[in-house]
């Protein structure tokens, strides 16, 4: 998998992490332990080469070993591949990404609003019904109607 990840573009280790993580919508995140130590052997293996980059952070590209071993491999990266939770192709995961992007932006907002103070009934109930038709805009029209939200609980 690393490999493969590597051979479409030079990467660093948690540029590595990253691309798994939203590939596979966030249900896995590889932690550095696991990731450094099979960078190591793919170098190793002669897989891959480690370059330093101009912020003198390790890059790691493919060689052409290691480009025929991809190629030599073909089912044993569809096999993997078809193992790792939530895999998605590229492009929905970059439809996922520009999402994922738009809800921190709308968290951040309103976390501003409301860390000035309570808002006004009026503003409440806008926001609310924004939320709520934002929500049946992306259900669409064939999905059930959406659950009313839960009260707030107190924590033990």
């Amino acid at each position: 998998m690393l490999l493969s990840l590597i051979a479409e573009q030079p990467r660093h280790g948690y540029d590595l992490i990253r691309a798994i993580a939203e590939s596979t919508g966030g249900v896995y995140r590889p932690s550095p332990g696991a990731i450094y130590p099979t960078l190591a052997l793919l170098e190793d293996l002669g897989h891959v080469r480690t370059t330093v980059d101009a912020n003198g952070r390790r890059q790691h590209e493919i060689t052409a070993e290691g480009r025929a071993f991809l190629d030599a491999h073909p089912t044993s990266l569809a096999g993997v591949q078809s193992r790792i939770p939530g895999r998605r192709p590229p492009e929905t995961a970059a439809q996922l990404h520009e999402i994922r992007a738009a809800m921190d932006r709308l968290k951040r907002t309103l976390r501003s609003t409301l860390a000035e103070g309570p808002v006004d009934a009026a503003k409440l109930a806008g926001i609310l019904a924004t939320l709520e038709q934002a929500a049946r805009d992306v259900a669409g029209a064939e999905a059930a109607p959406i659950d009313p939200p839960s009260p707030p609980r107190d924590h033990d």
